[in-house]
């Protein structure tokens, strides 16, 4: 969509059959990952059907890139991208569908041709609880982190590292560093999001104390928080 004239053309579509599910955009602007699924025959959900994860270079539109092809089944995690850097590079989560909160099964990261592609070990299953958010300079993955070793364990049928996520980390996509940003120990971290105006995060924070529960600033530099006041 072109906002001076009002116009818009469409420079990229889905595969015949499948339907566009996410998409996630380059802080620069330059390239694009979809997620595209297909619902097998006579089914109304995502188990069974297919998925697959693409890219593109919007400079030329006309080449799509297949990353990922994948059929879901109950057991088998599939990819989804959360962020494509300025350089092309594919960061994805993986998912479980139609199993709850079937999200944070472990990270990959792929180079925007699909030809080199990696799982990320800092990042895999029971480590994180949120789906990773990438910085708005587009050089930090953020995400609820679980620091103890039992984060894969299934209690009150959902992993322990979705339901009680303690920490904030960070992933550095330059270094491939994880580090973790604040740790609360005994209260839960719900939601990490960036600040896009600040540059800072946004987190939820879940405590048996109903004063400290609620949503809060953590600014990168101080390595201070502070409640966001909300009516």
């Amino acid at each position: 969509y072109i906002s001076s004239t009002k116009s818009s053309s469409t420079v990229f579509k889905a595969q015949s059959g499948f339907g566009i599910d996410d998409y996630v955009i380059s802080p620069n602007k330059k390239y694009l990952s979809t997620w595209e699924v297909k619902f097998a025959s006579g089914s109304a959900i995502l188990q069974g059907g297919q998925s697959r994860v693409y890219s593109v270079d919007l400079q030329n539109p006309g080449v799509k890139n297949l990353i990922y092809d994948e059929v879901s089944d109950k057991d088998t995690p599939i990819h989804y991208p959360r962020a494509i850097t300025d350089t092309g590079d594919i960061y994805s989560d993986t998912f479980l569908p139609n199993s709850g909160a079937g999200w944070a099964y472990g990270m990959s990261v792929s180079n925007l041709a699909g030809t080199a592609k990696e799982d990320l070990p800092q990042m895999k299953n029971g480590t994180y609880g949120t789906q990773p958010a990438l910085s708005p300079n587009g050089l930090t993955l953020s995400f609820a982190g679980y620091e103890a070793s039992d984060g894969a364990k299934v209690e009150y049928g959902f992993r322990k590292a979705l339901i009680s996520p303690t920490t904030i980390g960070s992933f550095n996509i330059q270094n491939k560093i994880r580090e973790t940003l604040l740790n609360l120990s005994g209260d839960y971290i719900s939601y990490v999001a960036w600040d896009e105006t600040g540059g800072n995060l946004i987190f939820n924070r879940l405590s048996k104390n109903a004063a400290l529960t609620g949503f809060y600033l953590y600014d990168l530099f101080s390595k201070t928080s502070k409640k966001i006041d909300l009516p």
